[in-house]
């Protein structure tokens, strides 16, 4: 399912022209995973760090995940492309509200989650590119 949940819908219909295409790439991409020796208990302690990591929950911060984000002293940013069904966007904006001097990045692409990898090419290169100027 992570083939389709880390797309957006409109992604999705760009990528597949029918139900039996979806179909047909969810095979593959089994089949992959079962080649490489992909252990699906692996997708379940990932969502479940994903799930449970707060910055408030940092040593001192006791859940004020406001307070840990403000204390933030490094220079940050944070991109985003319009829609990602894992980390809403509006998440990440508040976050780099919460943190002095951050920049807050949104790449256009309709890829979602994916939209640093090869599902997008043109969106990757954008987001690398804001990332070498950031650090630049």
């Amino acid at each position: 399912m992570q083939l389709l949940c880390s797309r957006t819908p409109a992604h999705v219909d760009s990528e597949f022209g029918s139900p039996a295409e979806v179909q047909q790439a969810l095979k593959l991409r089994t089949r992959s995973w079962i080649e490489q020796g992909f252990d699906p208990l692996d997708w379940i302690y990932q969502s479940w760090a994903y799930d449970g990591h707060d910055v408030g929950n940092s040593p001192g911060f006791q859940g004020d995940t406001m307070a840990a984000l403000k204390s933030i002293r490094a220079r940050t940013m944070i991109a985003t492309p319009p829609l990602d069904l894992y980390n809403p966007v509006e998440a990440g904006r508040w976050a780099s509200e919460q943190i002095e001097g951050c920049e807050f990045v949104r790449i256009e692409s309709c890829a979602g989650h994916s939209m640093a990898t090869a599902s997008d090419p043109v969106a990757a290169r954008e987001l690398n590119r804001r990332i070498r100027d950031f650090v630049d």
